[in-house]
Parts: C-alpha cells; structure tokens; sequence
C-alpha cells in the first residue's frame, strides 16, 4: 500500500478503524476522511505511513479545509463581528472577533486589511464557509493568533507544509542548532518565519523550499551547507522562487 497511487473515494483498508475495538487507532492526516467506519481519500496523492500515522502526499497547492487543520490566513476585510480571511481555499473563511485570546464584545483585536493570522479549522463543510478560531478551549492563544511583529511569510506546496508538521521530520530542528528563529506552517502551503536578521530569514527560506527535493537521510549535510553559504564560506546558489 505504502507508495500507491489514491484517488478521491478510495478505501483504505489499513485505516479501517472497527469502533471500540482498537486501543490505538491510526492517526489519519492530509488527504484522508473518515466516512462512518471507514477512511477513505477525498484528494489525489500517493499514500504513506509511519507507525500509527497515515496520510496522502500532495503536491498540489490547492487547499481543501478540514477541522483542526492549523493554518496562516491573510484578513482580506472587516464584518460587524468578524474578518474574512483568505486560507487559499475555494471560499474565504470568517474568524469572530471573540475567537482571540483576550477578545472582548469592548476589547476587539485591531486587526487590519493584509495582516496575517494563525488559526484552525473549527468548522470545514462544502456547503458553508470555513469558521477559523485563534483560541482553544480554554480561550487561550498558545501560538495562534495575529502575525504582526514583522516577519516574511511565503508559499510552499502542501507537501513541504506537512513534512514540516511531522514530528520526525528533522530539518527544523537541524536549522535551530545555528539560527534562532521562529516559524509558523499552515497545513495550507503558506508558512511565516522570523529571525533576527535578514540575511538568516532567507538562508531558511532557501532550505525550506529546497528541502522538497532533498532526501532524509542528506539533510543534516544539506543545513550544514547551507550555513556555510549563509556565513560567507562557501559559495552561493541561485536563490529558488516562492511557490506562487
């Protein structure tokens, strides 16, 4: 199964879950619904595994919104109580003004035109508009919310965006051992990072947008590199292009 092909409607046996009779159910991520006592693939992809994990592998940039994704929007505009918010889906999404850490009905965020947020998913049907929310269940922020203290976002392919999110997936951690820097990745192919300095805010861009073509197993040697061309001791590359 590791490596097919999957088209929107196929079963996937291993995912099948029979409730109540697993203690350790797999964890399905992009590309996968759970559809009664199935998981079945509402996108194209080519499916993989890693332990309990499963999930399609998506090189498209189209974004389909399903609930609990995390995800970097741009407000595009201003309602009585909520902003739109482009997520790069077919249809704007809406975040309420209350769904901020501290948000009251007197104390709203000042949010404005362009500016950019990180939210999830709180409700994803076909039939109505996305709803965001910054906030979890006990009204905190944790990390989401507005993006505006600086900073450079930028597209990627949902691929790289969920590499990023997986857990093994080493080259964050290989990028923080020589740059302190902050990130946030959206399931939906953009992601924002920020650093202390220009010059180390491209160098992660670079290795982020070339790590799609990297294997694994290279990627330590291929920071190390790419550290070298930052610091001025060994030679530039050509810059790569943002996934527009």
């Amino acid at each position: 199964m590791q490596n097919r092909i999957l088209l929107p409607g196929d079963v996937i046996p291993e995912a099948t879950i029979t409730l109540g009779a697993q203690k350790d159910p797999r964890v399905i991520g992009c590309g996968m619904v759970k559809r009664d006592d199935l998981i079945v693939a509402n996108r194209p992809g080519l499916f993989r595994e890693d332990g309990n994990k499963q999930w399609l592998r998506i090189s498209s940039r189209k974004y389909w919104p399903q609930v609990g994704d995390l995800v970097l929007g741009i407000i595009t505009g201003k309602q009585a109580d909520a902003f739109k918010v482009d997520i790069g889906a077919s249809e704007q999404a809406t975040v309420s003004m209350l769904k901020f850490e501290g948000a009251t009905k007197r104390n709203k965020p000042t949010l404005k035109e362009g500016d950019l947020i990180y939210g999830r998913v709180e409700t994803a049907n076909k039939h109505l508009e996305p709803e965001l929310t910054c906030v979890d269940q006990e009204h905190r922020g944790r990390g989401l919310g507005g993006l505006t203290e600086g900073g450079y976002n930028f597209l990627v392919s949902l691929d790289i965006a969920h590499r990023l999110l997986f857990p093994q997936y080493p080259l964050l951690n290989l990028i923080g051992k020589d740059i302190k820097f902050e990130i946030a990745v959206g399931v939906n192919g953009r992601i924002w990072i920020n650093a202390p300095t220009y010059k180390e805010i491209r160098a992660i861009r670079r290795m982020i947008l070339e790590s799609e073509r990297t294997p694994v197993k290279e990627l330590r040697d291929f920071v190390e590199r790419s550290i070298a061309i930052m610091k001025g001791v060994a030679p530039a590359e050509p810059e790569p292009m943002d996934q527009n």
